[in-house]
């Protein structure tokens, strides 16, 4: 069950218009919850833009039943989720642009919190919040503040926070989003992180550490029930840092805070890889480890469980992750990298 815990604000806090992205593919379940998750904002100065991704269901029909000249349904062949963003991101005709998958949801107040933040945080180019894991209802801010902050440092806040941004949860600066390139089309997982990593780069951030989105896990075409072995690919975001960090393109300010969040997102690549038989490639991405400065606990562990053989590193990793969520569901937090 999802509790929203509303604060006190003013009914609008500033005529602030904001555009609404929701990339839409065979979404008929839960298309008409995630519009009316829109049209209940307490903040009433947005704009929704549906891009029907090539949808062979009823999608599109039910989005056109929504009487209301602020929804916009935009059809299109199949081209995947990023290039649905990318085109609702240029037909947007405001300053910030919102992103909301098909499947997920907001709590009422989400956007009037998110302007609110800008109007307090006018520098930055990313606003984000935390967000609901359903059906777990696993948040994980909860320990910060319950004021927004200002983020100077994204690649350092997940490392120290462990979390990272969800689609469902970000407000972006549509200028600054073009500028980087936009989402990667054609990158069919990790296409959100290369994106969130590029902005990183160029710009500062500002999170709102409280749960005013649900992320939905529990939908069968979800992200998170593609079979390992279907996913296995090179991460993009190393590949854009490999190409950002040749051609010099990374703040020397986050270079370091870069590597260690790079470290820690092959690592978890080479476990994968590991974990459907691959032990020559885990072994590679060992071996480019050694460029960066990840962290020296990080690679000891890593270089440890690729020596084990055949999948046994894999297999003791995944017990150790089990044990460590079964402690954190009791409230013993281990300082360990898992």
């Amino acid at each position: 069950m999802k509790v929203w815990c509303p604060i006190e604000l003013a009914a609008t806090t500033s005529q602030m218009c904001i555009s609404v992205v929701i990339p839409c593919y065979n979404s008929a379940p839960y298309i008409e919850r995630t519009v009316r998750s829109v049209i209940k904002q307490t903040h009433q100065d947005w704009k929704l833009i549906v891009v029907d991704d090539g949808s062979t269901d009823q999608s599109a029909d039910i989005v056109k039943q929504f009487d209301d000249s602020r929804i916009t349904l935009l059809q299109q062949q199949n081209r995947g989720v990023s290039f649905a963003r990318n085109r609702g991101v240029e037909v947007a005709d405001t300053e910030w642009v919102a992103f909301l998958d098909a499947d997920d949801e907001w709590a009422p107040t989400f956007l009037q919190e998110v302007v609110s933040a800008i109007s307090e945080y006018p520098q930055a180019v990313v606003i984000f919040t935390d967000y609901v894991v359903s059906p777990s209802g696993v948040v994980g801010l909860a320990h910060l503040p319950d004021i927004p902050v200002l983020v100077s440092d994204y690649f350092d806040f997940v490392l120290s926070n462990r979390r990272e941004m969800c689609s469902s949860c970000c407000v972006i600066k549509k200028s600054v989003l073009q500028r980087v390139g936009g989402f990667p089309v054609g990158v069919t997982h990790g296409e959100d992180t290369d994106t969130w990593v590029r902005l990183a780069w160029v710009g500062e951030f500002v999170c709102i550490p409280r749960p005013l989105s649900v992320y939905h896990t529990n939908i069968p075409d979800s992200a998170t029930k593609i079979p390992l072995a279907r996913r296995i690919g090179t991460p993009q975001p190393w590949i854009t840092y490999c190409e950002w960090s040749r051609k010099g393109l990374i703040p020397k300010a986050k270079v370091r805070s870069t590597e260690k969040f790079m470290g820690s997102m092959m690592f978890r690549h080479a476990l994968d890889l590991l974990d459907v038989g691959l032990k020559p490639q885990a072994r590679a991405v060992l071996s480019d480890l050694e460029k960066i400065k990840m962290s020296p606990r990080l690679r000891r562990l890593l270089k440890v469980l690729v020596a084990l053989p055949f999948r046994t590193g894999s297999k003791i990793w995944k017990a150790a992750v089990a044990i460590k969520q079964f402690l954190d569901r009791r409230g013993v937090r281990l300082r360990v990298p898992l």
